[in-house]
C-alpha cells in the first residue's frame, strides 16, 4: 500500500484538476515561505547551491517550481515524474541518484533526512547520514 499511496493521490488530483501544476506554480512561493525548514536552510547557508542535490519521491516539476525564487533554485533536483512515482519508490533514492550520475561519495558526502523509512538506502550508504526529527 505504501508504494502506491502518493502515486494514487497525485493521479487522482491530476484527474480532478488537470490545471493543478499551473495552479501550484502560482502559489509555490507562498508554500515555500510557509513550509520551509528554516533550521535546514540556515544549516546549508555556507554550502554552495551547486554542491547540493535534492532527491525526492515527490514530483520534480513541483519541487523545481517551489525552489524557483529561493537560493536553492540551482540545486540539482532528482525527483519523480508522474509516471515514475511508484517505480522510483520501489527502487529507492540511491538508485535514482545513480541513474542521474550523482552517486554520493560515501566518505565525502552527507545525507540529511527526516525519514529513515524513505531514505534508509542513502543513510546506510554514506558515512555521514543524519536522521533529524524536526520540531
Amino acid at each position: 500500500m505504501f508504494l502506491y499511496r502518493d502515486a494514487t493521490r497525485l493521479g487522482f488530483m491530476h484527474w480532478l484538476r488537470p490545471s493543478l501544476a499551473a495552479d501550484f506554480g502560482q502559489i509555490a512561493h507562498h508554500e515555500y515561505d510557509t513550509h520551509q525548514n528554516q533550521q535546514l536552510v540556515d544549516m546549508l547557508g555556507s554550502v554552495e547551491s551547486d554542491k547540493i542535490v535534492i532527491v525526492s519521491f515527490g514530483l520534480k516539476s513541483a519541487i523545481e517550481t517551489m525552489l524557483k525564487s529561493t537560493r536553492f533554485r540551482d540545486c540539482a533536483v532528482i525527483a519523480s515524474s508522474p509516471d515514475q512515482l511508484v517505480e522510483d519508490r520501489k527502487r529507492g533514492k540511491l538508485e535514482m541518484l545513480k541513474d542521474a550520475n550523482l552517486t554520493p561519495d560515501p566518505a565525502l558526502d552527507a545525507v540529511i533526512t527526516d525519514s529513515k523509512r524513505d531514505d534508509h538506502d542513502l543513510l546506510d550508504y554514506v558515512e555521514r547520514g543524519f536522521h533529524i526529527k524536526w520540531l
